[in-house]
């Protein structure tokens, strides 16, 4: 189609022959950069192709008239190295699920009729499954269980924490939304311990569903969360129990507002500027 648009999903993953025959055919080119993630860890967390396509899209990204990243801490860390700001904006995720409404869902896990601590992990190194054993014995000093979602199967465990498998914390399978959004907001505290992010979608879910949230101090994180005290090292299990002792009595959620509304009309008016 001449003077289209053709919008890229992720600038890593679908992005070479689709952006090869937009430029062949004079069609405007814009793409979502999720994150820098891969350029960022070590090969053997991410593989080395993850890398490899990662790097030669972002070689190529000059020839896209818009890049879309999804947050303020994407963009810095993909203008302080390929191009201006010009060419890239902001325009974080939306949640999932809808602001939760007064009262409690009638629908919680059977695995969690106790008080728990959710953690936000996955079937990934960089997720920092680990933590959820290293303070499990502390949370169950205290009466509260510890329940990790992300569908992390026994074999996943083995290779990720090696023989350290603990029944004390409890590891679902992959849910529904419905359960999904029952088991955050029925939560104490929800904790997203990983090691790096683009953007945290466990933050942002919490927040929309009222609960209050303890994060690694990372720069997505710090983005996200505006109380300094509720940030921890995700090295030290120390650090975590801290902040969750930094709750105290206050349940907040504790997360910088998102004007989404602003963000999407901004990309909008720019799809309009390359359409005109």
């Amino acid at each position: 189609m001449k003077n289209g648009i053709y919008f890229c999903p992720s600038l890593a993953t679908h992005h070479l022959f689709p952006l090869t025959a937009a430029l062949d055919n004079d069609v405007r080119v814009a793409a979502v950069l999720h994150d820098m993630i891969p350029l960022r860890r070590p090969v053997h967390e991410v593989g080395t192709i993850a890398c490899a396509r990662l790097k030669k899209a972002l070689d190529r990204s000059n020839e896209f008239d818009l890049l879309v990243a999804n947050s303020r801490a994407t963009k810095a860390e993909y203008v302080s190295t390929y191009r201006g700001c010009d060419e890239i904006i902001v325009v974080r995720p939306r949640a999932r699920f809808r602001r939760t409404k007064v009262g409690k869902p009638q629908m919680v896990s059977a695995a969690c009729q106790k008080e728990y601590v959710l953690f936000g992990v996955a079937n990934h190194p960089r997720k920092n499954v680990q933590i959820c054993l290293d303070v499990a014995n502390f949370f169950r000093s205290i009466k509260v269980d510890v329940v990790a979602m992300g569908g992390i199967q026994t074999d996943d465990l083995t290779r990720l924490v090696g023989n350290r498998v603990s029944d004390i914390v409890r590891f679902l399978p992959i849910v529904s939304d419905d359960h999904l959004h029952s088991l955050y907001e029925n939560s104490r505290v929800v904790v997203v311990p990983s090691f790096d992010e683009g953007f945290s979608m466990h933050v942002l879910e919490a927040h929309t569903v009222g609960r209050p949230v303890i994060a690694s101090d990372i720069p997505a994180h710090r983005e996200q969360i505006d109380d300094a005290s509720r940030l921890f090292d995700p090295y030290s299990p120390a650090a975590l129990i801290e902040a969750y002792h930094a709750i105290g009595n206050n349940d907040a959620p504790s997360m910088r507002p998102i004007d989404h509304e602003a963000e999407e009309e901004e990309l909008l008016d720019r799809l309009e500027l390359l359409m005109a």
